[in-house]
């Protein structure tokens, strides 16, 4: 071959090497300023109720990245709990004149090389911060992606992740017992200090026909609640377990309401309901009534 022809091979070689080399060597900077290029173009496009100002805030203003492991296969390390390499990634801006958070939500690796703008998602992490079920609630997510993802869809963990939930009054017949191996004096506190707590669940209605359910005992402050039983459950099941409804997802609230005044979660009467707005069984007091000696 001659010298000559030897270099034009060479030199058309390298030209279509170069870049192959130069888009392996790219950063994971170049990616997520992309995948952000694209959130903006989306959000921009999709968001009709933002004025000029607010959409040159979103042309000019860099976004925050949120992330979160996509729910997934089982972590080897840790098989109690769920890992993916892929991650739900919301590419996010808090504008000026709008409550709440715009969120252009997406899934794709870390690096963000294939990340593309699915929806738009409004948070208002506000009010679920102060919300007084702020704590619980994330508590109920954290057992459902733990021990309910083969019951509930992707859709349905979100609604639990993000919406805020019912809190009513349950009579689940759940027996609690003392520690194994408690002394008698340690079995007496237990039990003393579990009579003082409800039985409060957490309920999302998933829809017409389905609910998912977080049950757990707690003070009224619900300070020590904690989940014993859950699952996914047909509504009309649901409403004959429902002593009461406390609160709502509508309800905006700073703190509960007064708890304190219903000592019982159920009652051995029909009246279970009247009893627990009365804060005690009035068969039950006429039983103790009509038999001193017992």
């Amino acid at each position: 071959m001659k010298k000559s022809k030897w270099i034009a091979v060479a030199a058309y070689s390298a030209a279509l090497l170069l870049p192959l080399l130069w888009s392996g060597c790219r950063s994971d900077i170049y990616y997520q300023n992309r995948a952000v290029e694209r959130a903006r173009k989306f959000l921009l496009e999709k968001a009709s109720d933002l004025n000029w100002e607010q959409r040159e805030f979103v042309r000019y203003t860099d976004p925050v990245l949120m992330h979160s492991h996509v729910i997934g296969g089982h972590s080897v390390a840790d098989p109690a709990r769920l890992a993916s390499e892929q991650r739900q990634i919301c590419v996010t801006w808090q504008i000026p004149g709008k409550e709440g958070l715009y969120m252009v939500f997406g899934v794709s690796g870390s690096r963000m090389a294939n990340w593309y703008p699915e929806r738009i998602l409004r948070r208002d992490y506000a009010n679920r911060k102060s919300s007084p079920l702020a704590g619980v609630a994330q508590s109920a997510f954290s057992y459902a992606r733990d021990n309910l993802f083969h019951e509930l869809s992707v859709e349905d963990m979100n609604r639990v992740r993000f919406s805020s939930p019912y809190l009513v009054q349950t009579n689940f017949q759940i027996a609690i017992a003392p520690p194994a191996g408690s002394s008698a004096e340690d079995a007496a506190a237990f039990r003393e200090n579990h009579g003082k707590k409800l039985q409060l669940s957490l309920v999302w209605k998933l829809d017409e026909k389905r609910s998912v359910y977080f049950c757990g005992f707690g003070i009224p402050d619900l300070s020590q609640w904690q989940i014993v039983r859950a699952g996914v459950i047909d509504s009309t099941e649901l409403q004959g377990r429902v002593v009461r409804t406390i609160l709502t997802p509508e309800q905006r609230l700073e703190k509960l309401p007064d708890l304190a005044t219903v000592k019982i979660i159920g009652c051995e009467c029909e009246h279970s309901e009247k009893c627990s707005k009365a804060g005690f069984c009035e068969a039950a007091a006429g039983k103790k009534s009509n038999n001193p000696g017992r």
